[in-house]
């Protein structure tokens, strides 16, 4: 015993001496850097995404949550294909990545402090069967954004996004689609859940299912609208409380199963118990079906649809020239029936796919470089034939239509401003000036087609890329319908730009790459036969590439 105890002490020695030693010594590459000296146990081993910090940063806990909460995402299995990534800024997590099939719901607890915003692509939910199942659910206080670029499409019955927390969710520019009976929503099924916020500022939030609900704000939550595009089934923007509020600024307010919107039991547009839901700046409402008998608000609980003074509520108008949603019903048994909604200045939305049609009579051979045996000819895909006949393209001096020259800014920018001006009800002609394009240029510019400055050099030719931001920008945001979810391009990244515009005709169905990958070479000039195919799409729905995901 004597003998084991003094090999104990020596070896307690040598082990001391050892310890002294190390901590004597400079740190080396590899080592503990400056500021993490006062680590607790446990935290030795530096997790991905941490060994950038900064000397001081980890005084901030908030920055050291949102590093914690960008690992967990990088480390999420979501039994899917594909991969997601995440970096912590301050207290701001950005995700990007693509993922699809994905099987497993994806859990974050966001800080009141911290914002996470989605620029990933992330579909999958085929194996949601219930409610309670989501792709994301949202816990906590912190805020939720789809960006524009991000995506979320739940196939299943499960939601896109389930907040169980008081978070808030932002969608602006993204799009978050469903085909379960919600989309977005603030509930919990087994315990209500108060004050969430849900905002929409542009994009598309759209649930495909029957019936199916757009938005539901909670028992007390709040949906403000203020532009993109919200499209459900029998509901669109539901708020299930009777405390909850419901505000709509702007945007494109879309139902689209008129048989489930007569104003009869929970069916109608907007529901809002409890307090009035108010309407007001330029937001447009509106139905696909029935359009003469749909009630836009139905009253459920003895309220009134509230219209701000002033405002200007447009209403669509279907072919047949009937308003759709000018009344509510007033849902009670002594005061059944429609009523007009007081305050409210009735505007046509002219803005229509069916005022594309056809002006000029193409022959073949009236262009004499035009082979029309070409993909793009009479004997094919009658591109070339449609653009002129619909007066959206021109031929060139000669009798030549240049089907393989480029396209120039200046010409790509004058199809968008026809096709724009049809849309909403115009001959499509210009009196061009000098330079010839400034009348194209300024039209385009005050209709949002494109920005000032945006373009230093209107005679050069157009990239595939600017070609997509010009036409994804031609038409509204709702007449981009989604069409089936399509991959993103392989050769277009984060990176590359006008990235959003290029998906949004991806995901519409407008283009569809040059080979089975679906490459899109966005810096490559574009032709004159290709801009031809794109604006067949643009302008004629049943030409566009895939399904639609719900009925039309």
């Amino acid at each position: 015993m004597k003998h084991f105890t003094k090999r104990l002490l020596s070896a307690t020695l040598v082990l001391a001496m050892a310890l002294s030693l190390s901590l004597a010594l400079p740190l080396t590459a590899g080592a503990m850097k400056p500021g993490f000296e006062e680590l607790k146990p446990g935290f030795e081993e530096t997790k991905p995404g941490f060994e950038e910090l900064k000397p001081g940063e980890l005084d901030n806990v908030a920055t050291v949550s949102a590093m914690a909460l960008a690992n967990q995402i990088r480390l999420f299995l979501t039994g899917g294909e594909g991969s997601l990534s995440a970096e912590a800024s301050l207290t701001t997590v950005t995700v990007t990545g693509e993922v699809t099939g994905a099987t497993n719901k994806l859990v974050l607890d966001i800080g009141s402090s911290l914002k996470v915003v989605w620029k990933a692509t992330y579909e999958g939910g085929e194996d949601f069967t219930e409610i309670a199942d989501s792709l994301i659910e949202l816990k906590g206080a912190g805020e939720f954004e789809v960006a524009d670029g991000g995506n979320l499409w739940s196939r299943g019955k499960g939601l896109a996004i389930l907040v169980t927390g008081t978070n808030t969710v932002t969608v602006n520019g993204g799009d978050v689609t469903s085909g379960g009976t919600f989309t977005i929503a603030a509930i919990d099924p087994i315990a209500s859940v108060d004050a969430a916020t849900i905002n929409v500022n542009s994009g598309r939030v759209t649930n495909y299912s029957s019936p199916g609900v757009a938005i539901s704000g909670g028992e007390s939550g709040t949906i403000n609208i203020t532009g993109g595009t919200v499209t459900g089934t029998s509901w669109t923007v539901v708020t299930g409380g009777i405390t909850g509020t419901v505000n709509i600024t702007g945007g494109f307010i879309l139902g689209y199963e008129g048989d489930g919107m007569t104003g009869s039991g929970d069916h109608r547009i907007i529901r809002k118990l409890g307090e009035p839901a108010t309407i007001g700046g330029t937001a447009v409402v509106c139905s696909w079906k029935n359009p003469s008998n749909d009630a836009i608000y139905n009253e459920g609980s003895a309220t009134d649809l509230l219209v701000s003074p002033g405002a200007t509520v447009k209403w669509a108008k279907d072919s047949s020239g009937n308003y759709s949603g000018i009344a509510y019903k007033h849902n009670t048994a002594d005061n059944e029936g429609f009523y007009p909604l007081q305050g409210v200045l009735v505007v046509e939305y002219a803005g229509s796919m069916n005022n594309f049609a056809k002006t000029r009579t193409y022959t073949s051979g009236m262009f004499n470089d035009v082979n029309e045996d070409a993909w793009y000819g009479l004997n094919d895909q009658k591109v070339v034939a449609y653009a002129y006949e619909y007066a959206l393209m021109n031929g060139k001096p000669g009798d030549k239509f240049d089907p393989d020259g480029n396209l120039t800014i200046a010409e790509a920018i004058t199809m968008a401003v026809r096709v724009n001006d049809i849309y909403q009800g115009g001959s499509g002609e210009f009196t061009q000036g000098e330079p010839w394009y400034q009348v194209y240029v300024d039209y385009a510019v005050e209709q949002g087609i494109i920005t000032t400055g945006l373009f230093a050099n209107y005679d050069k030719p157009a990239t595939r890329a600017e070609m997509a931001y010009i036409f994804a920008h031609t038409l509204p945001d709702h007449e981009y319908e989604l069409r089936w979810y399509v991959k993103s391009p392989p050769d277009v990244t984060a990176a590359t730009p006008y990235e959003s515009s290029i998906k949004k005709l991806y995901n519409s169905g407008i283009v569809g790459g040059s080979d089975e990958e679906g490459t899109f070479h966005p810096a490559n000039n574009i032709r004159r036969s290709e801009a031809a195919a794109i604006l067949v799409r643009l302008t004629e729905i049943v030409e566009r590439l895939g399904t639609p995901p719900m009925p039309s």
